[in-house]
């Protein structure tokens, strides 16, 4: 019967001790998420980085000689030396763009979640945001 009640208490102290546990990793989850902000995908760049090209994408056109992709965190990429090398391009979004379209040599568009619509004038280089919001 001792040993029962030894295990019995041991297993009642491991509770308290797990219950407190949770309580405390609770507590440092809500203060991490008080101190988090949210940032609209439309209204964040896409970072700058050294691997874009090796990011996920999705789409890929041919604009003159340039070939432009565009893919997953906002990332549009283009090149001149047919794929051989590749240029990150400054995008205002950071959704996943999923399709890029080039009317001309300079002027294309890129579309992608979140309602994202983009415009190029300079051949895929730079990009602006066309996305228009609506009042909810």
């Amino acid at each position: 019967m001792r040993t029962l009640f030894s295990v019995g208490a041991a297993f009642k102290a491991a509770i308290r001790f797990i219950s407190g546990s949770v309580f405390v990793a609770a507590i440092g989850l809500s203060t991490m998420h008080a101190n988090a902000q949210w940032q609209d995908p439309l209204d964040t760049p896409a970072m700058p980085t050294l691997i874009a090209h090796k990011s996920l994408l999705l789409d890929i056109t041919l604009t003159g000689s340039r070939y432009v992709a565009v893919g997953a965190r906002g990332h549009i990429i283009f090149s001149d030396d047919e794929g051989r090398t590749w240029i990150q391009a400054k995008v205002p979004v950071i959704t996943t763009l999923t399709a890029v379209y080039f009317p001309s040599e300079k002027v294309g568009y890129a579309v992608g979640h979140d309602a994202a619509v983009l415009k190029t004038v300079d051949g895929g280089k730079t990009w602006e945001k066309k996305t228009r919001r609506f009042p909810s």
